[in-house]
């Protein structure tokens, strides 16, 4: 470890005017603050580049292992001195350089604030070793992601197939509905559904738990003994810092594969591998007869039918409230072949949910090794 001046060791500069009306739709992204915002056919910033929120999301770091347009929001680097792309990234996520934004008016990261602190800087060899230790948890992580919406699409495709499309297998094991399947229309649903069927009503088959409000006071940013993560409208996601004491009454919890949606707020979205309280604006949601599984659920939820129900029947100027939504929601629905795919998605699911859950314990290891290996606490072999 040395001290060095950051600009010394990373050279920032301000990224570049790009209204929406002049992105054309290329195949180069162009990164905001926080996230890609546009495409477009020119690039800026040849790969690696990494870059931090100017405005809007300030000093959050992003890195793109290919050539991108970064926006006026941000300041990218312009010049790595010879260090390693990915260890800078690292080295900027545990500098929190939110905390040297310009507190006038809107915040704002200026690059003549942040190159002169002063900062403990590992030699090249070092650097190598730790991107190399923290990338393999970030490309495992990836992995996880990738094959989570692979596994999404399929489950959606099935269920769209059975209760979309009705196409479900009939007795002969053929698609019900272009075998002459027998159709009849529901007025409740407003559409044509198979014959004996009926429009259900999610209410009499789930409940909806709602979370807890505890209060401001009893919240905590550091995780002590016998707090627990606590989840709200915008932790839904599974990304909380916040915690709460777990002994506090009423408290009510979430377990990875249970299924939480928000009617609060920015209503109708659905978690997955949420462990911890949750607030009021979530409600978890289950089978009241214990026969109809977490999977299916996840799938009803996901439905456009369903969110733009809760959309539509939510109430309020500023702050949505969505609660009697859930008298309106309903499904066309048959027990039988209802647990008929859920023999078919289960397995699906409970992958979906372990790869779920090992990501975020590999976050967890991630965030916990991070500034110990940037301050010298540990190192790598």
């Amino acid at each position: 470890m040395g001290k060095v001046r950051l600009g010394d060791v990373l050279t920032f500069q301000r990224g570049y005017d790009l209204t929406h009306k002049q992105m054309n739709g290329g195949h180069v992204p162009v990164v905001g603050s926080s996230e890609i915002i546009g495409w477009h056919d020119v690039a800026k910033v040849k790969a690696p580049a990494l870059l931090v929120g100017r405005s809007g999301t300030v000093g959050r770091p992003q890195f793109y292992d290919m050539d991108i347009w970064a926006h006026n929001t941000t300041l990218f680097v312009s010049d790595f001195h010879g260090n390693n792309p990915k260890f800078c990234y690292y080295f900027l996520e545990n500098l929190n350089l939110e905390n040297y934004a310009n507190a006038s008016g809107v915040p704002t990261l200026n690059r003549n604030f942040i190159h002169p602190l002063t900062v403990d800087f590992p030699k090249l060899p070092v650097q190598k070793r730790i991107s190399k230790a923290l990338s393999l948890l970030d490309q495992k992580i990836e992995l996880n992601n990738k094959i989570n919406s692979e596994l999404e699409a399929v489950a959606r495709k099935l269920y769209e197939y059975w209760f979309v499309q009705f196409e479900f297998p009939d007795e002969f094991g053929r698609p019900y509905k272009t075998n002459s399947g027998e159709m009849e229309w529901s007025e409740e649903l407003k559409r044509n559904i198979p014959q004996n069927w009926e429009a259900k009503k999610l209410k009499d088959l789930f409940e909806f738990e709602k979370g807890t409000e505890v209060g401001a006071k009893a919240y905590s940013e550091i995780q002590h003994k016998d707090f627990i993560k606590f989840y709200r409208v915008a932790d839904i996601d599974g990304d909380s810092q916040t915690f709460i004491n777990s002994a506090i009454s009423a408290l009510n919890l979430a377990k990875a594969s249970d299924i939480v949606v928000t009617f609060d707020g920015s209503v109708g979205k659905i978690g997955l591998g949420l462990n911890g309280a949750i607030s009021s604006g979530l409600r978890k949601v289950y089978d009241k007869s214990c026969k109809i599984d977490n999977s299916v659920i996840w799938q009803i939820f996901l439905d456009p039918r369903i969110k733009a129900t809760i959309e539509q029947y939510a109430t309020g100027s500023i702050l949505l409230h969505a609660s009697r939504a859930i008298d309106y929601l309903s499904i066309p629905y048959d027990e039988n072949i209802i647990l008929k795919f859920q023999d078919l998605i289960k397995p699906i699911f409970a992958q979906y949910v372990a790869n779920k859950q090992e990501s975020a314990e590999l976050a967890q290891l991630r965030d916990f090794l991070l500034p110990m290996l940037m301050n010298g606490q540990i190192s790598v072999k």
